[in-house]
């Protein structure tokens, strides 16, 4: 049970990665560069490709539980930030 409960959490924070890119995508990239906006399966494989091409492993000695909250965390603030910093453009 507790694996069907990591699964659940990596494909919900993922999917949550997802959207906040699209947003942000949307907020700064499109006005700014005049590009199309993303859709969120776009915004994934973009995200795919830079986690790719940038992701350095290490060895991860937080709790399961910090390592979850994070997933979940890190993108909803990034989501925050974007808007105050879209509030001054």
């Amino acid at each position: 049970m507790a694996f069907l409960g990591w699964i659940s959490a990596a494909i919900l924070s993922t999917l949550l990665n997802g959207f906040a890119l699209k947003v942000l995508w949307s907020r700064f990239m499109v006005e700014t560069f005049s590009l199309r906006p993303l859709t969120i399966p776009q915004a994934l494989g973009l995200a795919m490709v830079v986690s790719y091409l940038t992701n350095h492993y290490h060895k991860d000695d937080r709790s399961p539980g910090v390592i979850i909250a994070t997933a979940f965390v890190q993108p909803l603030f990034a989501l925050l930030v974007g808007w105050i910093i879209q509030l001054f453009m």
